[in-house]
């Protein structure tokens, strides 16, 4: 069903101002709510207007190096290792009973292995029960 018919000048005016907003760092929904047009507008502007988050990163020139930094990146693999060791100590820092009571707060419950599992989890961790 088709919205709001706006004159040319009018989307013209609009879409400038949204990719002007977009640049500036808005979110989609900050310029839908800011020039009172649907979010699904905005999105549709952008991808004709090569004004998406994509689009804008594609044109950016590469991130230089400080003088001294090393210019080898991790891999992706590396990055997802280190992430995930990151949670896992976090998650290792919760103690059976919070994670029991999370558990009960969602509309779930802990069995007894998952319990078992966390206290041998937080134990490789170098956290004591």
């Amino acid at each position: 069903m088709p919205g709001r018919v706006r004159p040319p000048e009018e989307i013209a005016r609009l879409s400038a101002a949204a990719k002007a907003m977009r640049r500036g760092g808005a979110t989609q929904i900050e310029i839908a709510r800011a020039l009172n047009v649907p979010g699904s507008t905005i999105a549709r502007w952008a991808g004709e207007g090569g004004w998406r988050v994509c689009d804008m990163a594609a044109e950016m020139p590469p991130l230089e190096s400080a003088p001294g930094e090393e210019e080898d990146e991790p891999s992706l693999e590396e990055m997802r290792a280190e992430l995930n060791d990151r949670l896992n100590r976090i998650r290792a820092s919760f103690t059976v009973e919070q994670m029991e009571a999370f558990a009960h707060e969602n509309g779930g419950i802990m069995t007894e292995t998952e319990k078992e599992n966390h206290r041998a989890y937080r134990r490789e961790y170098g956290y004591k029960d």
